[in-house]
């Protein structure tokens, strides 16, 4: 079970979770979602609390807890959404079928190929660890709030040194 489903990493509009055009096809995402989160998010949370946060949200859009519902709105659902394409980009710039390893090509436009790939992973990387860090120093400052949350199991700082205002609003710890 995952947090993000492959609708949510497509879905277009105010909720958009990353900079993926909205006709992607979420069968493109969806083989990703696992190693995605794995690797950008459990760690991140906590191993422990990774798995009371997919246990409450199920398959659904939404939790029934609202400080897990603002820890998704403000953070969750946008690095899972970053993550998954992070993952699954190369998967979608090539692939490798009985000719080889080749670029998929479309009438809509123009592989970027290996230079583009890169640029956008490390574009796509940047913006993971800056939201990996405001979610880190967010769940830190409401730790108290947060059901079945350990600070301990992220690092968090033994005292709250109030600089995260947990209605959202960031500011840098130094």
């Amino acid at each position: 079970m995952s947090l993000i489903q492959a609708s949510e990493v497509v879905t277009g509009g105010l909720s958009r979770p990353n900079p993926a055009d909205v006709r992607l096809d979420k069968s493109l995402v969806a083989p990703h979602i696992d190693d995605a989160e794995y690797r950008w998010v459990v760690d991140w949370l906590g191993e422990d609390f990774y798995t009371v946060l997919t246990a409450e949200k199920g398959t659904s859009s939404a939790f029934s807890t609202p400080q897990y519902q603002a820890l998704w709105d403000l953070h969750l659902k946008s690095l899972c959404g970053f993550a998954v394409m992070y993952e699954a980009a190369p998967f979608m710039t090539m692939q490798a079928g009985t000719n080889g390893l080749y670029y998929i090509k479309n009438e809509y436009g123009e592989n970027i190929q290996v230079k583009g790939l890169t640029f956008y992973q490390d574009t796509l990387r940047q913006r993971i660890e800056v939201k990996q860090k405001r979610m880190k120093d967010w769940l830190c400052a409401s730790a108290a709030n947060i059901p079945y949350f350990q600070s301990s199991a992220i690092g968090c700082p033994e005292t709250d040194c109030g600089c995260v205002d947990t209605s959202g609003n960031y500011r840098d710890w130094e």
